[in-house]
C-alpha cells in the first residue's frame, strides 16, 4: 500500500511537526498553522528538508528569526523550515564563517568580542544572517553587504542541489535587495564575512548609540516586522505616511505607529488581515497625495 505524504515526510524528516502555529516564530506574533514544520540545525538537514519538500510536492518556506515577514491567518500549506545552524567561527584565512541561522545580535556581539568593526548597526535588530543577506538588511550608515565576502547556497530547483557560492559582487546587492530575494529557489546556508580591526570600547560605544537611537525612534515595545515599506529614492516612507495623517490609525488590533509611521505594530491580538488592511490604506493614501507607489519591504506569506 502506497504511503501517504504524512507518512513519507515523517519517515524522511524525524522530528517534523504538524500544525505548528507560526505566530510563535515571528516577530509580529501573527500567523496561522503550517501543515509541517521542521528545525534544521545543520546544513545537511536544511538540504534534506528542502529536497523532501520538492520530492513530496510541498511548497517550501524557509525562515530565520521570523522578522520582516507577515504570515497569513490561514498559515502555510506546505513545509516550513527554520534555520538553526548557528555556528560562528574564524576560517583559516581569518574570515568569519556564520551559519544562516546565526542571530544578527549574536554576530554583532562576536564582532565586538573580537574587536572588529562593521556590525555596530545591527545592535537591537532581530533576524538572522540568512534573512539579512537575502534582504540586504541594514540601518544607516551600514548594511550587511558591506561585510559579506561570499555566500554559500543551494538551488532547490536544481537536479542535484549541491552547495555553491557567490562572491559579494555576484549576489546583486542593492537597497534591500539581492539575487536571493529575487530568486526564491536559492536557499542560503552560510556566509563568509569580514570585519575591520577596531577598538572594543569604540565599537561598544557605537553599538550602544545605535540601539539608543532605535529605542527612541522606533516602537520596540510592540511586536512588528520592522519597516513595512522601502524608502523611495531620496525620500522617507515614514514621512510620506505621516504627512497623509495616518499615524495612530488602527484597524482591528493593528496600528500605524504613533512613534514611527513606517512601522505597523501589533497592539495585542492583531490579525494578518488587520495589518494587510493598513498596508493597503497607507499605499492608497500616499499614492493619492504624492502620486508615489510605496513598495513593501516585508514579505507577505
Amino acid at each position: 500500500m502506497e504511503k501517504t505524504v504524512n507518512e513519507q515526510i515523517k519517515a524522511i524528516l524525524p522530528g517534523v511537526e504538524e500544525k505548528k502555529i507560526l505566530a510563535t516564530l515571528t516577530t509580529y506574533k501573527i500567523g496561522g498553522p503550517a501543515d509541517y514544520f521542521f528545525e534544521a540545525e545543520t546544513t545537511e538537514s536544511l538540504v534534506k528538508a528542502a529536497a523532501a519538500a520538492k520530492f513530496l510536492g510541498l511548497p517550501l518556506l524557509v525562515i530565520g528569526g521570523g522578522s520582516n515577514i507577515l504570515i497569513s491567518d490561514e498559515g502555510f500549506r506546505g513545509l516550513v523550515v527554520k534555520t538553526k545552524n548557528q555556528e560562528i567561527k574564524f576560517s583559516q584565512d581569518g574570515a568569519i564563517t556564520a551559519g544562516a541561522g546565526v542571530r544578527l545580535r549574536d554576530l554583532a556581539d562576536f564582532f565586538y568580542d573580537n574587536s572588529l568593526k562593521g556590525m555596530e548597526w545591527a545592535a537591537g535588530i532581530p533576524g538572522t544572517v540568512g534573512g539579512a543577506v537575502k534582504g540586504n538588511a541594514g540601518s544607516a550608515p551600514g548594511s550587511i553587504c558591506d561585510i559579506v565576502r561570499r555566500v554559500y547556497f543551494f538551488d532547490i530547483d536544481a537536479r542535484d542541489p549541491v552547495i555553491r557560492s557567490y562572491s559579494a559582487q555576484e549576489c546583486g546587492f542593492s537597497y534591500r535587495e539581492s539575487i536571493f530575494k529575487k530568486n526564491g529557489s536559492l536557499i542560503i546556508v552560510y556566509c563568509e564575512i569580514t570585519g575591520e580591526p577596531g577598538k572594543a570600547e569604540d565599537i561598544k560605544k557605537e553599538m550602544d548609540e545605535f540601539f539608543a537611537r532605535k529605542k527612541e525612534s522606533q516602537p520596540l515595545e510592540y511586536p512588528s516586522a520592522g519597516s513595512v515599506f522601502k524608502n523611495p529614492k531620496d525620500m522617507f516612507a515614514a514621512k510620506l505616511i505621516d504627512e497623509c495623517g495616518l499615524k495612530g490609525r488602527t484597524i482591528g488590533k493593528a496600528m500605524i505607529s504613533k512613534k514611527h509611521a513606517n512601522f505597523i505594530i501589533n497592539t495585542g491580538g492583531a490579525s494578518a488581515s488587520d495589518v494587510k488592511a493598513l498596508i493597503m490604506l497607507a499605499k492608497s493614501e500616499v499614492k493619492k497625495k504624492f502620486n508615489l507607489e510605496l513598495e513593501e519591504e516585508i514579505k507577505i506569506i
